[in-house]
């Protein structure tokens, strides 16, 4: 390597050490937190809305939430088992087919079952009635003053 070489190497170098000086005193250091793991509690839930033989059933419930990376906080898990119970009707055979039909819908919750011989439809059905029974409610006040004031158009011109 002629003497050109090596000064022109040399001249590199020392800019190099210059470069890397300037952007370590240009960067300030800061030193983060290294991350914790955090580790969550899972507390209990409280069973003692349910009958015995339905908490098998809501573990696996639990475990299939847990799968999909979801949870119960208390007062959701008190509101879970209050519509188990009610979709149910407190049957342990009807509780099984909602919670294996939500949990094969790849569903967040749960839902009543919709068979023909189970009344799952009774809101429906209610909502159905109390319409009808408003409609002849209504019809039948019209009628009344209809009464009303025909019979008052007698009174006022005797016809």
């Amino acid at each position: 390597m002629t003497e050109y070489e090596k000064g022109y190497l040399a001249g590199y170098e020392a800019a190099k050490k210059e470069i890397r000086a300037f952007i370590t005193r240009s960067k300030p250091k800061i030193e983060c937190p290294k991350p914790t793991a955090i580790i969550k509690k899972e507390e209990p839930y409280d069973y003692s809305l349910l009958p015995r033989e339905f908490i098998p059933l809501v573990e696996v419930w639990l475990q299939y939430k847990k799968e999909r990376r979801e949870s119960y906080k208390k007062t959701g898990f008190k509101a879970f088992c209050k519509k188990l119970l009610q979709y149910s009707d407190s049957n342990l055979e009807t509780a099984k087919q909602i919670v294996e039909k939500s949990m094969a819908s790849n569903w967040a919750g749960i839902f009543p079952l919709k068979n023909k011989n189970n009344e799952s439809n009774r809101s429906s059905d209610d909502r159905k009635l109390n319409k009808q029974r408003k409609i002849e409610q209504h019809m039948q006040e019209r009628a009344a003053l209809r009464y009303q004031s025909s019979s008052f158009e007698e009174s006022l011109f005797g016809c």
